[in-house]
């Protein structure tokens, strides 16, 4: 039986603006309207990629989660029954 516990908490706020594009926003215009490759733009969208990927993995976790615990609950029933 395979028993994880994970106590994650991260609190991170970060204001960031480029330089020479400072109305960039990497969660309204996306990767496709970074100009000439701004080292500053790419940085600001990567980090906002980042921290989507870790919102997907942590609501993919709990979606498998939910699962094993609807699964477990339901064999349970079924031993004592």
């Amino acid at each position: 039986m395979l028993r994880l516990k994970i106590n994650l908490r991260v609190r991170r706020s970060v204001r960031v603006k480029c330089p020479r594009h400072p109305r960039y926003n990497p969660e309204r215009d996306g990767a496709g309207v970074i100009r000439g490759g701004c080292r500053y733009c790419v940085a600001m969208y990567e980090l906002y990629a980042g921290k989507l990927a870790v919102e997907r993995s942590l609501q993919a976790l709990e979606q498998q989660i939910a699962r094993c615990a609807v699964f477990n609950a339901a064999v349970f029933r079924k031993e004592h029954d």
